[in-house]
């Protein structure tokens, strides 16, 4: 899944590159408890993941990258953007 994740990551990048543009950052919701100082996903027990450090694995990415729980993420998206926005993609 953290493979998939990275080439989508980097398939953004070239193609913000490719338009003139550059990337801003990485925000990603995940279904687990987040360390937010570190980017780190602490527990996810439905992917049966502990301490994954996602934010110091993108780091080579060379943009900010925000970790955060899945739940607060639509919150806060919703809250932005208005429920069901057409500004938002999802990714399945």
């Amino acid at each position: 899944m953290l493979e998939q994740t990275e080439r989508l990551i980097q398939e953004a990048i070239d193609q913000t590159q490719a338009a003139g543009r550059r990337l801003l950052g990485i925000g990603v919701g995940v279904p687990g408890l987040v360390d937010h100082a570190t980017g780190t996903l602490l527990f996810a027990p439905n992917l049966g993941w502990n301490n994954v450090p996602l934010r110091k694995m993108w780091k080579r990415f060379n943009v900010p990258v925000i970790v955060e729980n899945e739940a607060n993420a639509a919150a806060l998206g919703e809250h932005m953007l208005g429920v069901r926005s057409k500004s938002i993609t999802s990714f399945s």
